[in-house]
């Protein structure tokens, strides 16, 4: 029985820049390709531990044909997805609060 590899190792964990520039680098090797812009990511709440926590959510396709880079693209984030998570990166920012005051008067209808 083959042991199944724990996809929530941190050993795989890439922050997001990083796995767009890796998507952006295997993309642009394709012929066709060599002027795609760029490729944004997103996380995204798997259903279960060997779903992938991320997902392609825009491509900017430059000049290169839609169709031929779509088509390079699908093998690239299938094989990443496979084998990247995406790092969650947290702020340590304490949330912003705003005190607004309200004038009683007018808080009441009064003229």
């Amino acid at each position: 029985m083959r042991k199944r590899k724990n996809r929530r190792s941190n050993g795989n964990e890439v922050g997001a820049a990083e796995l767009e520039s890796t998507i952006l680098q295997a993309v642009k090797a394709t012929p066709g390709c060599e002027t795609v812009a760029g490729v944004i990511v997103r996380p995204k709440t798997p259903s279960s531990d060997t779903e992938p926590n991320w997902e392609v959510q825009g491509v900017k396709f430059g000049g290169a044909d839609r169709t031929v880079a779509s088509d390079a693209l699908g093998p690239v984030v299938a094989r990443l997805q496979r084998e990247l998570r995406l790092k969650v990166e947290t702020t340590n920012r304490p949330p912003i609060v705003v005190h607004i005051p309200i004038d009683s008067s007018s808080a009441r209808g009064a003229r």
